[in-house]
């Protein structure tokens, strides 16, 4: 009977408790748990983002579409004077103000467009717009926020931004103002709704740019604001390239590249596996980066003539 109840009194002292063996199965298990969840929620972040990130395209495609109500084109890809279309950058002498700027207007930007004279050159004007940073313009993926430093010919603060207008197809570099196959934005174009012959649902206007190219960790940011003449940015092969792909961009057939991989005159993103984009009509997409180079080639222009294939 003593036994007894000594061993009930054990029985009754001892404490409820894991073992090692046990909380090493839960905490793996927790482990194993967490592996499964955080890509999802960090997906479900990135879909957030995107989901926004298509709604400042969406909003830029209405003021698209605002202006050219009441000027009968979609804005320039930026201003040139006393240039023809075949001329080389360096011949170029401003104004150099960019599509961005030129919506202002239709973007609820009146008080800062006042701060800037259309009528004299982006240089000028450029002190007080290069601090301007204004948000419809800016990926919520984008890493900087800061102004874009230009050391060529001079100093300058240029305002940043996500988002390039479609040159089409060519090199930027020599012939802004006369692409190989015409986009809705180039050097002093005048690109009316009528005249994308290939179809509004099917052409693209606008492309975001990722803020670095990852294989040269070179700043490729475009701005809102103007291509000034004679800006440029250092290259990957150690030249100095610009100053057109500081507001548009071009998929180069020779070297191309889309997605993940920046470049100074492309096409990229920061989001997972696609690259947000604007259609002529004001929809907004977005692209797988493994989508055909051809038909992206395709439906960067205006009237290739070509069918649009699947994304």
């Amino acid at each position: 009977m003593r036994d007894s109840g000594n061993h009930q009194r054990r029985l009754l002292n001892r404490r409820p408790g894991f073992s090692i063996l046990e909380l090493v199965v839960v905490l793996m298990v927790i482990i194993f748990m967490m592996c499964l969840l955080l890509p999802a929620l960090v997906r479900l972040q990135d879909n957030a983002r995107a989901s926004n990130c298509a709604n400042k395209l969406r909003q830029l495609g209405i003021a698209l579409y605002s202006y050219s109500e009441r000027h009968g084109a979609f804005p320039p890809g930026y201003l040139a004077r006393d240039v023809d279309p075949l001329d080389p950058p360096a011949k170029e002498t401003g104004p150099g103000y960019a599509w961005g700027t030129l919506l202002l207007a239709d973007l609820d930007q009146t008080p800062l467009l006042r701060t800037i004279s259309l009528r004299g050159d982006a240089a000028i004007s450029v002190i007080g717009a290069g601090g301007n940073e204004i948000d419809i313009f800016i990926c919520p993926l984008s890493a900087s926020r800061q102004s874009i430093s230009i050391d060529q010919p001079a100093p300058f603060l240029l305002p940043e931004a996500s988002y390039i207008g479609c040159y089409g197809i060519g090199d930027l570099n020599q012939h802004p103002g006369a692409p190989r196959g015409a986009g809705a934005f180039y050097r002093n174009s005048y690109v009316r709704p009528v005249d994308v012959r290939d179809g509004l649902s099917t052409t693209f206007a606008i492309f975001e740019r990722n803020s670095r190219t990852r294989e040269h960790d070179l700043d490729c940011r475009p701005t809102w604001y103007a291509v000034l003449p004679g800006a440029q940015r250092p290259a990957p092969n150690g030249a100095l390239e610009g100053p057109a792909d500081l507001a548009l961009g071009t998929a180069d057939e020779e070297n191309y590249k889309f997605g993940r991989h920046s470049s100074l005159g492309g096409f990229s993103s920061a989001h997972w596996d696609y690259v947000p984009a604007l259609r002529a009509d004001g929809s907004t997409t977005l692209l797988s980066i493994d989508i055909d180079p051809q038909t992206l080639f395709e439906q960067m222009q205006i009237e290739d003539g070509a069918r649009p294939g699947p994304f």
